[in-house]
């Protein structure tokens, strides 16, 4: 498992979930996370903030992934 630190800068209601997309905090690049679920789209149990509420603009976002493709 990769963990990477993203600051969001793209946030969209997809599906009933979100989709969202940042900026690596290293400077590496971008980083947009996918779920299992149909069309990649995250929900609840895919992300939560230390308050419980979703991840909003300009958050710094901590990701864990399983895969990258």
């Amino acid at each position: 498992m990769q963990i990477f630190d993203i600051t969001c800068i793209a946030k969209s209601s997809k599906h009933g979930g979100i989709c969202i997309a940042g900026i690596k905090t290293g400077g590496s690049g971008w980083l947009r996370p996918n779920s299992n679920k149909r069309n990649g789209t995250l929900y609840p149990e895919h992300y939560s903030t230390q308050d419980g509420s979703e991840p909003q603009l300009f958050d710094n976002i901590r990701i864990a992934f399983i895969r990258l493709k």
